[in-house]
């Protein structure tokens, strides 16, 4: 994920990594979030889950997203999610939210729509303090890159590793998701999280959607590529 930050006057690429093959399994920079500079020295680092021991399989599981002016979104193969100031990676994360027990699952890209100022999080089960539904989530941003709940649809069954949800995408003020299994494809209000349609490809479907020019694309197993239309 590539970024120009005009008061930073520079540019930088940002990734997640997975655990080290030694211990601990964030030395010397695994389970970390990391800033690049273009020419791809370190900049900055950050392991923010299980520092006194790493001896679980924790990975960094997802793509960071860049929302915001200057704000990171990232999850971890932990259940949580971890939101961070671009340019201040080394001092750790500034909010995490324990999303979902479903650790091995939660592995999907965030999606971000600048408009509505919104992050959007698939989770694959409930939690188990009754907060976080499985389904789509969404979050409004705030300056200080904090998140705050700002509506969640269910969507798919808890805790079904055959039924979860694949990445969302959000577009034109609406979020799409997809379920693996049944190739079911549904969108929902972006602002409000209510339910607009849904679709069901010709198998299951293992990869997010696109959006081009108010088209939905999805492609499933079997081959076949379907558009869906507004």
């Amino acid at each position: 994920m590539a970024d120009h930050n005009h008061r930073n006057a520079h540019t930088a690429l940002f990734t997640a990594t997975g655990n080290a093959q030694i211990f601990p399994e964030n030395a010397p920079n695994g389970d970390a979030v990391i800033r690049l500079g273009l020419n791809l020295a370190l900049q900055a680092a950050n392991s923010p889950a299980d520092l006194c021991c790493q001896a679980n399989d924790i990975d960094m599981g997802s793509t960071p997203v860049l929302y915001g002016q200057a704000c990171l979104a990232v999850l971890d193969k932990d259940g949580t999610l971890y939101a961070y100031k671009r340019y201040a990676i080394n001092g750790g994360p500034v909010q995490e939210l324990l999303i979902t027990p479903n650790t091995e699952q939660f592995t999907q890209d965030v999606a971000y729509d600048a408009n509505l100022g919104q992050v959007y999080v698939v989770n694959p089960a409930d939690d188990a303090a009754g907060i976080y539904r499985h389904g789509v989530l969404a979050f409004t941003a705030a300056s200080d890159c904090t998140l705050t709940l700002a509506w969640q649809q269910q969507f798919g069954s808890s805790g079904n590793p055959f039924d979860n949800p694949i990445s969302p995408v959000a577009a034109n003020g609406v979020v799409y998701a997809t379920r693996q299994m049944d190739g079911i494809v549904a969108a929902f209000n972006g602002e409000t999280g209510d339910y607009l349609w849904s679709m069901t490809a010709g198998g299951p479907i293992f990869g997010a959607p696109s959006v081009v020019n108010g088209q939905v694309f999805v492609t499933d197993s079997n081959g076949n590529l379907f558009a869906f239309g507004p």
